[in-house]
């Protein structure tokens, strides 16, 4: 099936970058690749003659990484004559980083490479690990009483202290092969042979030039000799030869390490450029919790992959295709990619365009108020932070066999709660199938409860995130089970925080996420307990915790009853309750809850709403006694069609699992009693 008609209408568009990710500060001007023409009677005054750009110029430490034939410095002036690649052409880096990516390729910090570390430690003259594990000293300036050279030209007395040791530093100054190769290009000025031996063993004599050496200083240039230079500078005289060879030529010849073009294995542009036509070919789209931090990754239709990709390829490309490695490659290093349906649980307010300045700024408080929470959980013994949501339901069985596409499922149902206290952080997973319950406020607050009781926890602070799904989190039966739990002395203080709808990206999603890519690498799942070990399985380490809520579920509706509490629709100074719109509830007391409307107005006033009634009030020293909990029994019809559904699945499930399907009892034809 061509996905390409299915799934969207935006194409890929290739966000390639430099995968040496340099640093930015790095030089780029063309002209330090390029040979350039030089009057050596001009540089023969100082160093800072015609080679002032080229000395002056601050050249990447990494300059042996060009021997990567795609390797290019980022530069906004390139080169007229020079081919721009096909990742030059495309690049489409992030802006506000240090090192550029848009790939989903990791990052690459090459200036932090051993080797470029021990380069850029030994251009700069610092001391360095070398590569047979010796220390190697740092260069030091020449001293006072240190004699530069032998000569009868008394170098030593001719150069002054300070002119010495600003020509050591202007030179180690320049981080770069090539600058410091201009710099010393700079102070050699080439003369022609004033005297020759009259010796027929000497007419075919190699020396064409002689040369002088000349350090600039406050008084003019000073000629020195060449042993005062390698002293001076503390390099050797093999050095001062290779930049002799470029004065003789009258040039300077950037350094050619790595540049040769003799690459018999690269891959040709012409093939990259097919390769990049064809992912481009497949439609994607953003995501949509992470599209503002992260607005450069795409995502394909989940039924795709990198291997369906290449089979595509192969068959459409009528030249021989690159190998699958390369096209990998070329996928993860080109573009920004990824598999999944970044369309689920999206805001239908954003989507409708009808966000107004409230809805817009809430959504992103909540997000901040969030991270505070986590890291008070972290940091404070007191305070412990949990999320708590349904995953998506899970089918039992799960068969690969394609009738099953077209038949009804069991659902099997997981309560996620995702906890974090300054000790740990865990995932506690609250399972159960269909025929057991539903999935409503019972369900959800059943799991709390028992969550609560497994952590047996005596006063605190307790900070609860959840969606704003009505039937489920955001009513009157969960706030009179967190005054159940105010009552009972698990917590001091209770505060249950709803972000606004379609932005409720919570921690217990991660752990769901776990889940569901545990599940992919499953075939058949034909049991409930076959789901508890996937759950189980999804994490090497620190797994989750796991329940069975079969036989635990409990009327959390009652709770309020049995309290002596209900619920109001004014606030204690005669204000209307939009219990719809109220995004923080906090439980300080019993019978009271605190409630406010928004996360980033600070400056709002708590609204208070009080549950008790009117003998209640009167009564405010009386003890409350607290109540029984009213189990709710671990049977739940199923709906006749979905029976039926299931019993033609029967063939493809082992037998010895029969027992379980054939035991679900049916609703009546008509009945909807099995509707959440």
């Amino acid at each position: 099936m061509d996905t390409r008609r299915f799934y969207g209408s935006s194409k890929v568009t290739p966000e390639l970058t430099d995968k040496r990710y340099i640093d930015e500060d790095a030089i780029t001007d063309s002209e330090i690749r390029r040979p350039r023409s030089v009057d050596p009677d001009k540089a023969s005054t100082s160093y800072y003659g015609a080679f002032q750009d080229s000395a002056d110029s601050e050249c990447s430490p990494c300059d042996d990484s060009d021997c990567d034939p795609n390797f290019n410095l980022d530069s906004d002036q390139t080169d007229s004559d020079s081919q721009e690649s096909t990742a030059d052409k495309a690049a489409s880096p992030k802006e506000g980083s240090k090192f550029k990516a848009t790939s989903r390729k990791r990052v690459r910090k090459m200036p932090a490479w051993k080797r470029n570390v021990i380069k850029k430690s030994r251009l700069e003259g610092k001391s360095y690990l070398g590569y047979d594990k010796k220390e190697k000293s740092e260069k030091q300036p020449v001293q006072e009483d240190e004699a530069i050279c032998q000569c009868k030209s008394k170098c030593t007395d001719k150069l002054p202290a300070d002119a010495k040791i600003a020509v050591f530093n202007t030179y180690y100054g320049l981080t770069s092969f090539d600058a410091q190769n201009a710099f010393l290009f700079g102070i050699i000025r080439k003369e022609s042979v004033k005297r020759r031996r009259k010796d027929r063993k000497h007419e075919g004599t190699v020396r064409q030039n002689s040369f002088s050496y000349w350090f600039q200083t406050k008084d003019g240039p000073v000629k020195v000799c060449k042993s005062a230079v390698c002293t001076v500078l503390r390099i050797t005289k093999s050095k001062i030869d290779h930049v002799q060879q470029q004065v003789s030529k009258g040039l300077v010849e950037p350094s050619k390490r790595g540049k040769h073009a003799t690459r018999p294995n690269r891959i040709p542009d012409e093939k990259i450029e097919g390769v990049m036509q064809h992912i481009s070919s497949f439609p994607a789209e953003s995501s949509h919790y992470s599209r503002s931090q992260n607005p450069n990754r795409k995502y394909l239709h989940p039924h795709l992959s990198i291997g369906k990709l290449y089979d595509d390829y192969k068959q459409a490309e009528n030249v021989e295709p690159v190998s699958e490695h390369t096209y990998r490659k070329i996928f993860c290093e080109h573009f920004n990619l990824g598999f999944g349906s970044p369309k689920s649980d999206t805001c239908s307010v954003c989507d409708a365009g009808n966000a107004d300045e409230r809805h817009t700024k809430n959504s992103k408080a909540a997000f901040d108020e969030q991270k505070k929470d986590r890291e008070r959980a972290r940091t404070e013994k007191e305070v412990h932070y949990v999320t708590f949501d349904l995953q998506k339901t899970m089918p039992l069985p799960k068969l690969t066999v394609s009738k099953a596409f077209y038949l009804r499922q069991l659902w099997v149902y997981n309560l996620g709660i995702h906890h974090i206290t300054s000790g740990s952080e865990n995932g506690h997973m609250h399972m159960w199938t269909e025929n057991v319950a539903g999935r409503g406020s019972n369900e959800v607050g059943s799991c709390i409860l028992d969550f609560c009781d497994q952590a047996d926890n005596k006063g605190g602070n307790l900070i609860a995130w959840s969606d704003k799904c009505a039937g489920q989190n955001l009513n009157w039966g969960i706030q009179f089970m967190w005054q159940y739990l105010l009552l009972k002395g698990n917590y001091t203080t209770i505060e249950h925080k709803l972000p606004e709808s379609g932005h409720s990206w919570l921690s217990s999603d991660k752990d769901f996420a776990l889940i569901e890519t545990e599940a992919r690498r499953h075939g058949n799942v034909y049991s409930f307990q076959e789901w508890q070990d996937i759950v189980r399985q999804c994490k090497r380490r620190n797994r989750f915790n796991i329940t069975d809520m079969t036989g635990k579920m409990t009327n959390i509706k009652q709770l309020g009853k049995s309290m002596k509490l209900s619920s109001k629709t004014v606030t204690e100074d005669k204000q209307p309750v939009n219990f719809r719109h109220i995004c923080w509830f906090k439980h300080t007391e019993f019978g009271k809850i605190s409630v406010r409307y928004s996360f980033y107005d600070e400056t709002e006033p708590w609204k208070v709403i009080n549950l008790k009634g009117i003998a209640a009030r009167k009564k405010s020293t009386e003890t409350v006694p607290l109540p029984v909990l009213e189990p709710i029994p671990p049977e739940r019809k199923i709906k006749m069609a979905k029976v039926k559904d299931i019993t033609q699945q029967l063939p493809y499930i082992p037998a010895i699992m029969h027992p379980f399907y054939t035991s679900l009892k049916p609703t009546d034809e008509d009945s909807d009693e099995d509707q959440d």
